[in-house]
């Protein structure tokens, strides 16, 4: 049986050309998809590295968008619909934006298939973006190893007052916020180690009334403390982008940056991956690097727009699991490490950015 756990990861190993580790496994009450693919983790491990999983936006429409990146995300989301179907009726419109399947590029590397597309859920959602009002609630779903959350609020005035933010009322941290220079709507970015699996209640208040927006995304594979890795915020007047630059900590961390715009549309520019974008009164998007900063050092993720505008935004880079983490969690010797990364230990450390000692 001991062989059979490394054989297994090091076949997955060869196929991918990344090597594995057996996260902290974490069961949930909430969902069984979960559970079933942490028995696969079990099996196989886990591919080093943050992965991008799901993102949500509440829409003026008064229903919550989301986008999918892993089969696991979307596998989450279809159960809390169908554990819903057993406590009230509710409305469903699937909206297929994407679909996309990754082909090998080189072999005998595979590249695993994902499917990413959006769906608008109508009847889940209890906030309102098209009114005043000083809260605003959806539901969301998360999964997965080493999990990290984030969401970014917006307000309509020129008042710092998002004070609260919670999932699964649990406390989520504000990590940044900026505003249009002094004047204008704010921006406020929070984030939250290890969600509760499933699918959960966000909510965030204001001490005023305000025309709200809302934006949360998820990742997997995040180091489980000390995070962010790095943050930070600014503003821009009268351009047709907008960006911000940071200096990773962490080896493989990633990057990621919410944007608040007075007008006009947002996409991803230069190195940067647009995850989801909402024109309401302002125009605010999620964007990161879509991988992993190696080695560590400066980032800049840009905001493109179809016109001038004035923009604020905070970002945020956060830490994957540590090589340290690696070892202890997996139980198995650093020989078995080695013999599971199918090349050698000094790979290792290449990805991790620590020491072997």
């Amino acid at each position: 049986m001991p062989k059979l756990r490394k054989i297994l990861p090091w076949i997955l190993s060869f196929l991918t050309g990344k090597p594995r580790y057996l996260p902290d496994i974490e069961w949930s009450q909430k969902s069984w998809v979960h559970n079933i693919f942490r028995v696969y983790e079990l099996i196989f491990w886990r591919k080093y590295g943050i992965r991008k999983e799901a993102s949500a936006y509440l829409g003026k429409d008064g229903n919550v968008h989301y986008q999918f990146y892993t089969l696991e995300s979307f596998l989450l989301y279809s159960e809390s619909l169908v554990r819903e179907l057993f406590k009230k009726k509710f409305k469903l419109n699937f909206e297929f934006t994407q679909l996309q399947f990754a082909m090998p590029v080189n072999t005998p590397q595979l590249q695993i298939p994902w499917i990413s597309f959006a769906i608008a859920f109508g009847g889940n959602s209890t906030g309102n973006a098209t009114a005043a009002t000083n809260t605003i609630s959806y539901s969301f779903t998360t999964g997965g190893s080493d999990r990290i959350m984030f969401s970014h609020n917006t307000n309509d005035t020129s008042a710092q007052d998002n004070t609260v933010a919670t999932y699964n009322s649990v406390s989520m941290t504000n990590i940044q916020s900026a505003n249009f220079g002094g004047v204008g709507s704010w921006i406020f970015l929070w984030m939250l180690v290890a969600p509760t699996t499933g699918s959960n209640t966000y909510s965030s208040s204001f001490t005023s009334n305000h025309q709200i927006d809302s934006l949360s995304i998820y990742y997997t594979g995040a180091k489980q403390t000390a995070q962010p890795d790095n943050s930070t915020s600014g503003f821009l007047g009268a351009a047709n982008s907008f960006a911000l630059t940071l200096t990773t900590v962490a080896d493989n961390s990633w990057a990621m940056m919410s944007t608040l715009a007075n007008t006009g549309t947002l996409s991803g520019g230069a190195a940067t991956t647009l995850r989801a974008f909402y024109a309401n009164t302002a125009n605010t998007a999620l964007t990161d690097t879509n991988a992993a900063v190696t080695p560590a050092g400066s980032v800049t993720l840009t905001t493109a727009n179809s016109t001038l505008a004035i923009y604020a935004g905070c970002m945020a880079s956060f830490a994957p699991v540590p090589t340290s983490q690696i070892k202890s969690v997996s139980a198995v010797a650093q020989a078995s490490i080695k013999l599971v990364n199918d090349t050698t230990l000094a790979n290792i450390k290449s990805v991790s950015g620590v020491p072997n000692s």
